[in-house]
């Protein structure tokens, strides 16, 4: 029997992107004029902690913080507590797809041993592990170490490294694995055609605005047509 590779993204895919909304609403009110500088400060900071686990989510806003300038006493606080808001805000941001979660569970639920639910993110360490533990990913990723989030693995989509490594890593946990039985699920173009570069099967798919019962049945055809 093939292995058959259900690769996942999650933001876009499982959970929501990355929001922002505390910082970008303190730059609105605050100083409205620093608007893309705070664009830039985010994005430099982003693929920071996207490919270094050491990176954590407070050194991520206390980079940002130093570089916004903020006069917390106009604003009536100070760096530790606005520090304190942004990481719980941040966390609150976040949000499950669950009808995209139900989906998934339904396929994992048939325990078909051929087929393998995997994860293939961009995410810094401390959000990735509390968006898997705080909407029990667990439940349909039960394998861990097919888990695969960027910041671990010091590379990142769209780089065609990532996939690469990521299909050897497949490799050597089940040696008869084949690129043309990896599907791999993101909502971002960019990252499928990488992995169609490299030989995976994409597909794109956006939780917030393709129906969820498009991508059930894409899974379905493609578990059935690889079993063949």
């Amino acid at each position: 029997m093939k292995d058959i590779f259900l690769i996942f993204d999650c933001g876009g895919v499982l959970a929501n992107d990355m929001q922002y909304s505390l910082i970008k609403s303190l730059v609105t009110k605050y100083k409205p004029q620093d608007q893309s500088k705070l664009s830039s400060v985010l994005d430099r900071c982003w693929r920071k902690i996207r490919i270094d686990n050491t990176f954590t989510d407070v050194m991520f806003y206390q980079e940002v913080l130093k570089e916004m300038e903020f006069d917390y006493h106009a604003m009536g606080t100070d760096h530790d507590k606005l520090l304190n808001d942004l990481l719980v805000s941040t966390l609150t941001d976040f949000t499950c797809f669950n009808q995209t979660l139900d989906v998934l569970k339904q396929v994992a639920a048939k325990e078909n041993p051929n087929v393998h639910m995997c994860i293939l993110s961009n995410h810094g360490f401390n959000w990735f592990q509390y968006i898997f533990q705080h909407y029990s990913f667990d439940t349909v990723f039960k394998c861990y170490p097919l888990v695969m989030v960027s910041c671990d693995l010091h590379l990142y989509k769209p780089q065609l490294e990532i996939f690469e490594f990521s299909f050897n890593h497949l490799k050597t946990l089940y040696p008869k694995a084949d690129k043309q039985f990896c599907l791999f699920v993101d909502d971002k173009l960019a990252n499928c055609e990488a992995a169609k570069q490299v030989g995976f099967v994409p597909y794109q798919f956006n939780s917030a605005i393709n129906n969820v019962s498009d991508l059930k049945h894409t899974l379905e055809e493609f578990i059935s047509n690889s079993s063949k």
